[in-house]
């Protein structure tokens, strides 16, 4: 059940970079918004069955899930679909903020981890993960349409250059921060090293941190700060900060972990700048996959 849900979630993310599934979906949401509400419900069955299946369903985790689902939809909805004859004429980019934050501040602070078995944690967190990248596009994606999102495959020669010039500057700058910092420790070549687990390792990293972190961190937060404030270094600084302080409850070190957040904020301002660059968050997803990629096999 859980290799099937996650597959579910990697091939929605996928088929979602289809400008005319985009162009389907968005007509039927500017024609029947209501049709919106069938999407968490969806969601919400799939988690139930994955919940289900390994005798963990409980009524407080139903109800915890059902909110996770249904507010940022709720605080989407009031806002009314971004174009088409139901559009609403008092829509605010604020809503938008709000249901960014009650698709990511769960997952981040961990709401509900206590009622998951210890030894489903790290599949539960995949699932809600899977959830939310499912929501968010089909909420500011499709329905809400903002613009700047940029969930497009590459359509420029910038968008090979930018990644790779982003990698150039990314590799010399982390690694040398991340050692001052006694973060990681020397370069190393690892002894079963071989370009296929190379490979599958940054497929991996790519579809299941990168993308799904990119999609939140640029996608929705820079973009959103950009749109409102402008597509400056204040800007592009403020989202970087947000991103390094997501990693402050993360391994490895203890809260608040200041070195990671640091490491963060420089990566975030280099991501954040590919992306800005680029025309498609597959830009700044790659060359997030590849740092990471390269900091897990050499150091």
């Amino acid at each position: 059940m859980y290799g099937t849900l996650i597959a579910f979630f990697v091939c929605i993310a996928l088929v979602q970079f289809s400008l005319s599934i985009q162009g389907a979906l968005r007509r039927t949401f500017e024609k029947r918004p209501k049709v919106l509400w069938a999407v968490p419900a969806l969601l919400l069955i799939f988690l139930c069955l994955f919940l289900s299946s390994n005798r963990i369903l409980t009524l407080p985790l139903v109800l915890l899930a059902g909110a996770f689902v249904i507010t940022p939809t709720v605080l989407s909805y009031i806002n009314g679909p971004g174009s088409g004859p139901h559009r609403h004429t008092y829509s605010t980019p604020w809503l938008d903020l709000s249901a960014i934050l009650a698709l990511w501040l769960p997952l981040e602070f961990g709401v509900g981890k206590a009622l998951v078995p210890e030894r489903f944690h790290g599949s539960a967190h995949a699932i809600a993960y899977g959830i939310a990248v499912t929501l968010g596009l089909v909420l500011f994606l499709e329905y809400r349409q903002l613009p700047g999102m940029k969930y497009q495959l590459p359509r420029a020669w910038r968008d090979l250059a930018n990644p790779l010039a982003g990698l150039a500057i990314a590799v010399p700058v982390l690694s040398n921060l991340a050692q001052k910092l006694h973060f990681i420790g020397s370069f190393h070549v690892p002894p079963d090293f071989s370009l296929s687990s190379f490979g599958l390792r940054y497929l991996t990293i790519f579809l299941g941190v990168a993308l799904p972190e990119e999609l939140l961190f640029r996608s929705l937060i820079q973009n959103w700060i950009m749109q409102q404030y402008g597509w400056n270094w204040k800007s592009l600084s403020i989202a970087s900060l947000v991103f390094g302080a997501a990693h402050l409850n993360n391994a490895p070190g203890g809260f608040p972990n200041w070195r990671y957040m640091s490491l963060a904020t420089v990566a975030g301002l280099i991501y954040g700048k590919v992306f800005q660059t680029s025309s498609s968050i597959v830009c700044s997803a790659g060359l997030h996959a590849a740092v990471n990629t390269l900091r897990h096999t050499f150091y």
